[in-house]
């Protein structure tokens, strides 16, 4: 048998993007989080369309920032979901790239993903 007396806790990764199941998935990792001890990273990751991206540059505007928008979404998803008080005790994080890449990224060192 294991002795977990004094394990420090460890963290639990969550992908968000706002959709039903992500929103579901958060819930469940804020309730897991607060039986376990562990600290809540939310994750959310962008990246550029493959396809057609060089015809769009030059109808972007100069001040887009895609890195900047990808983290007021989170935020917003974060207090919508959470609540004020609630979301600002979870890490937030924002990757360029796939999700599936940003999650497994994170997840190294990670109780639970």
């Amino acid at each position: 048998m294991t002795d977990t007396t004094g394990t420090a806790a460890g963290k639990i990764v969550v992908g968000v993007d706002g959709s039903e199941p992500s929103v579901r998935a958060l819930r469940w990792a804020v309730r897991q989080a607060g039986m376990t001890g562990d600290s809540l990273e939310a994750v959310i990751a962008w990246e550029y369309p493959a396809v057609g991206w060089a015809s769009m540059v030059a109808a972007i505007p100069a001040e887009f920032d895609p890195q900047a928008l990808a983290a007021e979404v989170l935020d917003d998803i974060l207090e919508q979901t959470l609540g004020a008080e609630a979301a600002a005790s979870v890490e937030r994080i924002v990757m360029i790239g796939s999700a599936a890449q940003a999650l497994m990224d994170r997840s190294a060192g990670a109780s639970l993903v």
